[in-house]
């Protein structure tokens, strides 16, 4: 009898092995934290088709009017086809004492197309195929990336996409509001069509000391 229930026992704990696959580990995000966060997801979009060229661009009015290029893929000559005139009108436009907007422009068969909201982005990128492309989204439901702390800053591979850590703050960058400074933990998820789904999983930094002088 006690060798037929240490018999049961082995084969259960092989079946639990073997139905029982390991979730893989967050991975911080990381980044050149010394350029902008967009440009950092611009280096690694996969668009849905092959395009002749295809720019990511931040227009800003912060000191003067003008327009950057963050990241451009194929045949450059084809950039003078665009229309790099100043504009509010981007996927994600964001700022206080400036305002950036940000958006792609694509060339095919000599037209250019602009993509300025998160539908067309939607169908410029396709399937959902990388974290930064998954990050984009986020961003544009204005999730906040913790450069510092994993809480507030990581993710991984999912079978349907991708989940992250990711942050809100009470802050609103003055000092006083410093010392009483609270972020958020969220867990995001993007599935490879593009929907953000998120759930809050509460204060995980107070103060100055926590939240900032992480280095």
């Amino acid at each position: 009898m006690r060798k037929s229930s240490k018999l049961i026992g082995i084969i259960t704990i092989i079946f639990a092995t073997i139905g029982c696959k390991k979730e893989p580990e967050f991975e911080k995000i990381d980044f050149d934290w010394k350029i902008d966060v967009i440009e950092n997801i611009g280096r690694n979009l996969n668009p849905n088709q092959k395009y002749e060229y295809w720019a990511l661009l931040r227009s800003s009015n912060g000191g003067h009017e003008h327009v950057d290029i963050l990241h451009e893929q194929g045949m450059t000559e084809n950039r003078n086809l665009m229309n790099l005139s100043y504009n509010q009108e981007g996927f994600i436009v964001r700022g206080h004492h400036a305002t950036y907007a940000y958006y792609i422009m694509a060339v095919e068969n000599g037209q250019v197309s602009k993509i300025k909201n998160t539908e067309d982005l939607k169908l410029f990128l396709g399937k959902i195929d990388t974290m930064e492309e998954a990050l984009l989204l986020t961003q544009i439901k204005e999730f906040g990336i913790d450069y510092c702390d994993e809480r507030g800053g990581s993710y991984r591979k999912t079978n349907d996409g991708f989940e992250f850590y990711l942050m809100k703050s009470n802050s609103t960058g003055s000092l006083v509001i410093l010392e009483s400074l609270e972020n958020t933990q969220y867990l995001v998820t993007v599935n490879n069509s593009g929907i953000v789904n998120s759930k809050s999983c509460g204060v995980y930094c107070q103060g100055k000391k926590e939240c900032i002088d992480c280095g």
